[in-house]
């Protein structure tokens, strides 16, 4: 779930769960939609928390 960190006029800052996948990305993009519905203007999205987990090749 996102967790506000500063909301200000029109302008929210807010953070991504530590992981963001099928099961929980419709409920992301929700939470999103309902702070334009709320007037949000600029929306910043800080993914410091998502795993940085990458696919190793194979040799």
């Amino acid at each position: 779930m996102l967790t506000v960190r500063m909301q200000h006029q029109g302008t929210v800052v807010a953070q991504l769960p530590e992981q963001v996948d099928y099961d929980n990305a419709i409920l992301v993009g929700a939470q999103c939609e309902d702070l334009v519905r709320q007037g949000c203007v600029i929306l910043v999205l800080d993914a410091c928390r998502l795993g940085t987990s990458t696919p190793r090749a194979s040799a």
